[in-house]
């Protein structure tokens, strides 16, 4: 009775370590470097706005700017603009399937074939009915962007976004590492690749 009433006594802990912790989500991210960047590139910051979230991602940007080698500092030949915006997306789901239409030419003879389906219990049917959910659905993404231009005439040298769902978290809990998946690949082409950010 010892053990379990010493293993309670940890429980209150152990449950304000799970519910403080962000759950984690997929980010899709992409990068397209326009020309090659040099190291030790020096590079000034610019935020789409003055908000809490911006003030959030800057830590990150700036980590991944040093790791990469380059200064921060005013009056860089190169300026790095960030942005990010919540939207909500709409999902449509599938429409209704009975079967499909073949058509096809055979010796200037037009010949076409019908599949439909008549009777399913796991599919949408004609005397079935419909058997699979469709409708619209709407999702909420926080979506992204960093761009390093150059300064003097704002020639493109980088860019990179990234997307998540916000499904059971803020954008205020994953715009943090949304901004260091992106940044990440600073300087680098990436036609697609995922993230986990918590």
């Amino acid at each position: 009775m010892t053990a379990a009433v010493s293993g309670l006594r940890w429980a209150p802990l152990l449950l304000l370590l799970v519910a403080g912790k962000a759950p984690a989500a997929e980010a899709i991210v992409a990068a397209l470097a326009c020309e090659p960047l040099e190291r030790r590139s020096a590079v000034k910051l610019t935020p789409a706005d003055d908000t809490p979230l911006y003030d959030s991602i800057q830590p990150r940007v700036l980590r991944a700017l040093d790791k990469a080698g380059h200064p921060v500092q005013d009056g860089a030949p190169l300026e790095l603009y960030y942005s990010a915006v919540e939207s909500a997306v709409e999902v449509r789901g599938e429409s209704l399937d009975l079967g499909r239409i073949y058509v096809r030419t055979v010796n200037r003879e037009a010949r076409a074939q019908l599949l439909v389906n008549v009777w399913s219990t796991s599919k949408d049917s004609i005397l079935g009915g419909r058997k699979t959910t469709s409708g619209v659905s709407v999702a909420s993404y926080l979506i992204m962007s960093l761009e390093l231009n150059r300064e003097d005439n704002g020639r493109c040298v980088w860019r990179g976004e990234g997307a998540v769902e916000l499904e059971g978290v803020t954008a205020e809990q994953v715009a943090p590492a949304l901004a260091a998946a992106i940044a990440a690949r600073l300087g680098q082409t990436v036609d697609k690749a995922t993230a986990v950010v918590p």
